[in-house]
């Protein structure tokens, strides 16, 4: 075989760990592990930005869930790659990035785009590491595909300087490794079976339960377990995250984000699988008088804050099996869920009914506003679609209306908020689902950030969707609603009129404009059948607000509004203010 240079023996490891993309922007300093991954016929795609590339290979790790391959060069091309990585990293996204740095002897001397990555990722991998010997490469990217997939997933990072995978050397003295040797499926654990059986009995003995689901349903493959679960012991369900669609969001049980409440409220169980009680879920504390429990595969996952009756270790798939053996045992008849499915279905009417009035109301305004372009989005696309959420105040209108058929459907960027990163999510989620409808809901904020990154969706032939909600604002309704024009329009302003359409129109990309809402099915309809990368240029409603803006305040806001001088803020700035402060109270502050 010879000897092989450093890039050639990552290379080979890319090859065996099964890798068909890496996502990358090239760099001199990253040249070596380029040409390493070409040598096996690795494809790489190009991004512009090194963030979009983590993004891509974020979205691709998601869909295939297999550990995704992005790739930087040292200094900026590392730095521009940490939003990315930090998504993933909040995100619980198995991502592996390969960085490039300056050589070993020139540490502390000025060098060329000097930098310590592996330090100064450690925050947002699960472990980065400088590679300082030639015969730990193999091993040390073997383990980081392990490692990035181990539950909880998320990213790993390794730096390679150029003295070190510049050298060659005989591929059997890398050390700890075996050449072509691919490390068979992580084991999983079922949960403790005396926990298991107490979950149940609990379970068969509340007269409201309510099961929440999150990611680790989706990583764990468990849609089946849960759908049997529920259908058998007639429990409503909220899928959250990943897992939307678990349960499809029209079935019978399937509890809507934007009517669970009083379900939550009333509920004498809560048994939470899967699923982290971030900031995004209030931490958990949703029902008062409700008994938790908290079911996920890694100790760390379960939210200690939040008071629970049982907290069980284990993969949810075989959790849920464990619980499905035992119920069945333990109920000879089936159980009569008229009561519940009826109460979901007058909940689910009253929800729809407020849905559709706030449609009524504006489906003949021009500007656009986001309630019917989300209903014209949700009626065209295909039940199997992947859909990319990347604006803020029209993904909340999008998804009170979506209803996932299947985990893994929506993709978003969870509580890292980044603004940006569908463009790049676009790519690899189009990658991974070759031919499979993907639309991306952008802002004209997220345009400005990552919308280059279009050229390299339509340089692969990638056809994916792009609709940009074009309100020349950032935060729609923010300014109007707080501030008024005491800290003036260029705040908050951009360019009135912008055409991002004609933007991609001169990279071949295709291109619509539309302005009223009879021109939206249209230009969808042809957008997808252009077979190209394609761009939507909506012009929407800039007074249209988020929920956050439209209701007594949550904390985030009011902890940042409420020592402002009030005599400046719009009437009902002044009004939303004061109604999240006397909720929250005094103590709060």
């Amino acid at each position: 075989m010879g000897n092989l240079f450093g890039g050639q023996v990552l290379g080979q490891v890319l090859k065996e760990e099964e890798v068909h993309y890496v996502f990358c922007v090239q760099g001199g300093h990253n040249y070596p592990i380029v040409s390493g991954a070409v040598e096996q016929g690795i494809e790489l795609i190009h991004m512009r930005h090194e963030q979009a590339a983590a993004y891509a290979g974020d979205a691709y790790a998601r869909i295939t869930k297999h550990p995704a391959v992005c790739m930087a060069s040292a200094g900026p091309g590392v730095t521009n790659m940490i939003t990315g990585l930090a998504q993933a990293h909040l995100g619980r996204v198995p991502l592996v990035a390969l960085l490039g740095q300056h050589a070993t002897i020139h540490d502390q001397r000025g060098a060329l785009q000097e930098m310590y990555a592996a330090d100064m990722l450690r925050t947002i991998t699960k472990w980065s590491k400088r590679i300082v010997d030639w015969k730990t490469i193999a091993f040390d990217t073997k383990k980081a595909f392990r490692d990035a997939l181990r539950y909880p997933p998320g990213p790993v990072a390794l730096e390679f300087p150029t003295d070190k995978i510049n050298v060659d050397g005989d591929i059997t003295k890398q050390s700890p490794y075996t050449p072509r040797w691919l490390s068979g499926p992580i084991p999983s654990s079922a949960g403790d079976p005396a926990l298991v059986e107490r979950a149940v009995n609990l379970l068969l003995e509340a007269q409201s339960p309510v099961i929440m689901v999150g990611d680790g349903i989706y990583w764990a493959g468990a849609s089946a377990e849960l759908l049997e679960l529920v259908e058998m012991l007639q429990v409503p369900v909220n899928t959250r995250r990943l897992a939307r669609g678990a349960v499809p969001e029209d079935h019978p049980l399937a509890l809507g984000a934007g009517f669970r409440k009083n379900f939550l409220r009333d509920a004498d169980l809560i048994i939470v699988i899967g699923h982290r009680l971030g900031y995004l879920e209030q931490y958990g504390q949703w029902g008062k008088k409700a008994k938790y429990i908290q079911i996920n595969e890694a100790p760390e996952e379960i939210e200690i804050s939040r008071s629970t009756e049982l907290e069980i270790t284990g993969c949810p798939r075989l959790v849920l099996q464990q619980m499905i053996a035992l119920a069945k045992e333990r109920t000879k008849e089936p159980r009569n869920g008229s009561g519940v499915q009826e109460r979901i279905r007058q909940a689910r009417e009253i929800w729809e009914g407020r849905l559709a009035e706030e449609e009524s109301s504006a489906i003949k305004a021009s500007p656009i506003h986001p309630a019917v372009l989300s209903r014209e989005v949700v009626d065209f696309l295909d039940p199997g679609a992947t859909i990319v959420y990347d604006a803020f105040t029209t993904t909340q209108y999008l998804t009170d209306r979506v209803k996932a058929s299947f985990a893994g459907q929506i993709l978003d960027s969870g509580e890292f908020g980044a603004v940006g990163h569908g463009v790049g999510m676009g790519i690899g989620a189009q990658l991974a689902l070759p031919g499979k409808q993907v639309f991306v809901l952008m802002g004209d904020g997220g345009m400005g950030v990552g919308g280059m990154d279009i050229e390299t969706a339509r340089r692969y032939n990638l056809p994916v969707v792009y609709l940009v909600c074009n309100n020349s604002m950032w935060t729609a309704g923010l300014q109007s609603t707080f501030f008024g024009d005491t800290l003036g329009k260029s705040s908050f302003g951009m360019m009135p009129g912008i055409r991002y359409d004609k933007m991609f129109e001169v990279m071949d990309c295709h291109g619509e404009h539309v302005e009223t809402p009879e021109q939206i099915r249209p230009a969808l309809e042809r957008a997808f059948n252009s077979g190209k990368t394609a761009v939507i240029n909506a012009v929407m409603d800039e007074k249209a607000r988020h929920r956050l803006f439209r209701r007594p305040l949550a904390p985030i806001m009011v902890g940042m509004m409420h020592h402002f001088d009030k005599e400046k803020i719009p009437e009902e700035g002044r009004r939303l203010i004061e109604e999240g402060e006397e909720r929250l109270g005094k103590d709060y502050f």
